[in-house]
């Protein structure tokens, strides 16, 4: 039995509790009714909202019923209802270190290296 946890409207809070035993279709429901909440307390109707992110109705009403949609979609409505900083909770880190930089230096620890010869001869 799965527990259905309560609603929050912000991404970042959802994102920190991760529930790696939920379905697809439950996190699709659960982002669909996090619009749909929002949406409503902008008091926007869905045709308001499809207009301002320049998508169709049948779009809003795809990702607030959690009937799919696309990351298109996803993104222009996360703009129009003011919360690109759900965007941003889900892009990875950056790298510190530059991936060319760390094969650069693997091939140059990688390369033999040469010997150089005494000019002086040992005494014997």
């Amino acid at each position: 039995m799965i527990l259905q946890r309560p609603i929050i409207i912000g991404m970042s809070a959802e994102l920190s509790r991760i529930d790696p035993l939920r379905t697809t279709e439950q996190w699709e429901g659960e982002l669909g009714l996090s619009f749909k909440r929002l949406r409503l307390m902008r008091n926007m109707t869905q045709r308001e909202l499809a207009l301002a992110a320049s998508i169709s109705v049948g779009a809003v009403q795809n990702l607030e019923t959690g009937s799919g949609s696309t990351l298109r979609t996803l993104i222009a409505l996360t703009r129009v209802l003011g919360r690109t900083e759900w965007l941003n909770a889900l892009l990875p880190p950056l790298p510190k270190v530059s991936p060319m930089e760390l094969l650069r230096k693997a091939e140059k620890s990688a390369a033999p290296k040469s010997r150089s010869r005494s000019t002086s001869k040992e005494a014997t």
